[in-house]
């Protein structure tokens, strides 16, 4: 089953400007430390935040368990964590809280390389370059993560892309990483962990190779067309909003199992609504 390109139908006055915090996160690969209790999906489980959920605008608390750590020793000297964004996105907003401990704030991210893939293949992760003129740009072309305070809130901060050179890349992300450099801690031993990290955004754009799929409003139904294949079946899934994922959403108006390619006069409820097309094996 593949989950089509999602178009946005926008029949409201309201332009979409911004995305929703995406959910369903995992993580794909990490280094993972010594201690089982700091383990990489602390990293995006929302632990620490307020009501250990995952947000994207939450003070995180200061507790070594609500942190992701690569180690604690100088044998840690490459470490990574690459995560999962479980679909395809148009990343507008990825929020970062670094390594928060009343004691060791020093064990946060510093200098970091940021890799991104449009698939879940992690031999297709593409390194984003920056220009040296962004908030959070090092002078080796990747970022620097300022450290999290020692106590008093915490917002974290949101990652200044402004300057990548390959900004393209942001567009259609599958896989996102974050590799190598660290904060010293303990006598220049190499590690480094994060508190959180979260991301907005909008499901990925139609490219070329995408099904032309043309949504026409006509008072209180909708028409559809598409260019379908030979042997697929086809549902048509519907959500009023951006904060789960295409192939969690519901099947619209019952319309699954479509043979063909024109689905036309489909009841609609007025209501600003976002649609995919989800392709199925052939019959």
């Amino acid at each position: 089953m593949k989950i089509k390109p999602l178009l946005a139908i926008l029949l409201s006055t309201t332009a979409l400007a911004s995305g929703d915090l995406i959910t369903g996160l995992t993580v794909e690969s990490a280094t993972t430390g010594l201690n089982p209790e700091m383990g990489p999906e602390k990293a995006i489980n929302g632990f620490g935040l307020d009501g250990d959920v995952p947000s994207l605008t939450s003070s995180h608390r200061e507790q070594f368990s609500s942190n992701w750590w690569s180690g604690w020793s100088g044998d840690v000297t490459e470490w990574q964590i690459t995560i999962d964004l479980g679909a395809n996105y148009d990343l507008t907003e990825t929020h970062i809280w670094n390594y928060r401990e009343n004691c060791c704030a020093g064990r946060g991210l510093s200098s970091v390389e940021i890799y991104v893939s449009p698939d879940e293949n992690e031999d297709n992760l593409v390194k984003l370059i920056t220009d040296g003129t962004g908030e959070h740009d090092n002078d080796d072309g990747g970022f620097s993560f300022p450290q999290a305070p020692t106590g008093g809130d915490y917002l974290g901060f949101d990652l200044d892309v402004s300057s990548v050179t390959n900004a393209a890349l942001l567009d259609n992300v599958r896989l996102f990483r974050i590799d190598g450099g660290s904060s010293l801690h303990g006598g220049g031993q190499v590690h480094g962990g994060l508190a959180e990290i979260q991301f907005d955004g909008v499901p990925a754009s139609v490219g070329p190779e995408d099904l032309a799929f043309e949504i026409i409003p006509l008072g209180d139904t909708l028409t559809f067309s598409w260019a379908g294949k030979d042997g697929r079946l086809y549902d048509l899934v519907s959500s009023t909003n951006l904060s789960t994922p295409p192939g969690e959403w519901s099947i619209y108006e019952g319309n699954s199992n479509i043979v063909g390619s024109i689905l036309t006069e489909v009841p609609f409820d007025g209501n600003t609504r976002f649609f995919a097309l989800i392709e199925k094996n052939a019959q």
